[in-house]
């Protein structure tokens, strides 16, 4: 998408490979299983605008190579993290912070019932670890590292029960990440998108598929021509403040 919209110059991050159970919310197809998926992105991409500059690295964001990460960070106009697991979002936020460059951290809740975006802008917003030590529960519905899990509820060539999770509730995620990447990269430009500046202000956005059963959100009031109060398929942006105590950016 960010290609489609003239973003010419990426640099991905990913040691995953093209899995089955990918194919139903994922961009690249069943002729690229097996490959890494940076490597089908690239080709991807290229599809769209041959002359984009596409830079692949097919490794894990840890510890062991966190120098690398970081020149990856520090030459960023803009950072987005899709990491389905806490220690590498962590790390990039670490990073981010540490280098002033702002980050997107986005996801959907389990079995995509709902997604949300956090946009870090250090020295201006919360950053990850603040989210992460103010609402906990909120940051854990975007971990699935665990692969027994994930297998789980993975699809395949078997014939199964409809079930959430497919590209149409994951797009609108993806959608809002679009948007508050490209008004950074236009910032300080004159454009007709100047005025979503005044829109997306909050640190924080929610969007919600369904009412998902054992949830916080079952109860919510059917969406029907309700326009007030909480409801699905709307975006909500949230305010949060810095944590006094955020080791990562407390003294910012």
């Amino acid at each position: 998408e960010l290609a489609k919209n003239g973003v010419t110059d990426l640099d991905l991050m990913d040691d995953d490979r093209l899995e089955i159970d990918n194919i139903s919310r994922h961009a690249a197809g069943i002729s690229h299983l097996g490959r890494y998926k940076v490597n089908a992105m690239r080709d991807l991409i290229h599809n769209i605008n041959p002359y984009a500059e596409v830079h692949g690295n097919n490794s894990k964001v840890s510890w062991d190579n966190i120098e690398t990460v970081r020149q990856s960070v520090k030459q960023a106009a803009i950072v987005i993290c899709t990491i389905d697991e806490t220690p590498g979002r962590l790390i990039t936020n670490r990073l981010c912070v540490e280098e002033n460059i702002p980050c997107i951290f986005a996801g959907a809740f389990r079995r995509a019932y709902g997604g949300q975006v956090f946009f870090v802008q250090p020295g201006v917003s919360p950053c990850y670890q603040c989210f992460l030590m103010s609402i906990p529960d909120s940051a854990k519905e975007m971990e699935i590292s665990n692969r027994t899990r994930a297998e789980s509820i993975a699809y395949s060539d078997r014939p199964v029960a409809i079930e959430p999770g497919l590209s149409n509730d994951i797009a609108p995620i993806c959608n809002m990440v679009v948007k508050l990447t490209i008004q950074e990269l236009l910032k300080g430009t004159q454009t007709s998108l100047r005025s979503l500046d005044e829109d997306l202000v909050a640190p924080w956005y929610i969007w919600l598929n369904r009412r998902e059963i054992g949830t916080q959100y079952e109860k919510l009031s059917p969406l029907e021509y309700n326009v007030d109060n909480m409801h699905i398929l709307r975006w909500y942006g949230i305010d949060i403040r810095r944590h006094e105590a955020c080791p990562v950016c407390g003294r910012l």
